[in-house]
């Protein structure tokens, strides 16, 4: 293998509740490319092992920082070092921001955008699936690669759509930190329905 070569596409983290890691790492390999999802511990010996031939695809780091609902130095620092790690070892480190603040987080304040703004700077290139943090942050916009999935839709729901002039599908599950309650409120308050 040459010195400069990928030998491997490391994913974080390994899926658990959401399948979207699962899915990348499928997509990957359609184009016969080798993809781990792993671990954070995983992932620094895999790019330890495969020194400066790993591409890394980094996915909710953000939460660390911000786990109980509060920044965490101690999250905070974890996180730096791992970037750190990685930023020496990988070839490239890609960071896909999926939501505007962190998961247990209610703002988008100083502290979240230090957070991003250190994030952005460890990592070689910055993702989103939203049009909207494109703009935002100035990253690359990449629609999701979960568009092939074979998705089953209730026929009540498809019969429902039927009676309304306009209609909006929520994609993904119910959090909280998502607001679906805003989105039922615009709709109470708007003349859509």
């Amino acid at each position: 293998v040459e010195v400069n070569t990928i030998v491997s596409y490391l994913i974080y983290p390994k899926p658990a509740s959401n399948s979207y890691t699962k899915d990348l790492n499928r997509v990957i390999s359609l184009y016969d490319e080798k993809a781990f999802c792993l671990s954070a511990p995983e992932l620094i010996i895999q790019s330890l092992t495969n020194f400066r031939r790993t591409t890394v695809f980094l996915n909710w780091i953000d939460n660390w920082v911000f786990r109980t609902g509060k920044f965490s130095i101690l999250g905070f620092l974890k996180l730096l070092v791992f970037l750190l790690i990685l930023r020496f070892t990988s070839e490239k480190i890609v960071f896909v921001r999926h939501n505007i603040y962190p998961h247990k987080y209610k703002s988008l304040d100083k502290f979240v955008k230090f957070t991003y703004r250190v994030i952005y700077f460890l990592t070689t290139h910055q993702i989103t699936h939203s049009k909207q943090f494109a703009a935002m942050d100035n990253i690359i916009y990449i629609p999701c690669p979960l568009t092939d999935r074979d998705y089953v839709f209730d026929s009540n729901v498809i019969n429902l759509k039927d009676t309304f002039k306009k209609y909006f599908l929520i994609y993904g599950r119910l959090d909280e930190y998502k607001k679906i309650e805003e989105i039922i409120k615009y709709f109470q308050d708007s003349k859509l329905n």
